[in-house]
C-alpha cells in the first residue's frame, strides 16, 4: 500500500515513523483479516453444505475447485496475520524508542 511505501521511505531516511502510521496499518490489516476470515468461513460452510446435500462429491472437480479456493483464502489469511504481527512489533519498537528518548531527555535536563 502507499502507507507501507511511505513508511519504508521514512525509515530509509533514518527518521522515526509516527505511531499513527502503524496504528493505521494495524487497523487496515485487522479489517483485511476480518474480511478474509468471513470469506474463509463462508467458503468452508458452502463446501460442508454441498457435501452434506450431495451437491458435491469428495474428489470431484468441483470439490477440488472449492478446496483450492479455501486454501487460497487460508493462505491469504496467514499472510495477513503475519503482517499484523509485524506491524504490531514495529509499533512496539516505536513506542519503546519514544519512551527511551523521553527518559534520556529527562536525565539530561536533570544533569544540567
Amino acid at each position: 500500500s502507499m502507507l507501507d511505501k511511505y513508511i519504508d521511505q521514512t525509515e530509509k531516511k533514518g527518521e522515526i515513523v509516527s505511531e499513527h502510521f502503524y496504528t493505521t496499518l494495524i487497523q487496515n490489516e485487522q479489517a483485511n483479516v476480518d474480511k478474509l476470515q468471513n470469506e474463509y468461513n463462508s467458503l468452508f460452510n458452502q463446501l460442508q453444505d454441498s457435501l452434506s446435500t450431495g451437491g458435491i462429491e469428495v474428489y470431484s472437480d468441483d470439490w477440488y475447485e472449492m478446496v483450492g479456493q479455501i486454501n487460497d483464502v487460508e493462505e491469504a489469511l496467514v499472510d495477513a496475520n503475519s503482517a499484523l504481527v509485524d506491524y504490531e512489533k514495529s509499533l512496539d519498537g516505536i513506542i519503546l524508542i519514544i519512551y527511551v528518548t523521553a527518559l534520556v531527555i529527562l536525565y539530561l535536563k536533570q544533569s544540567f
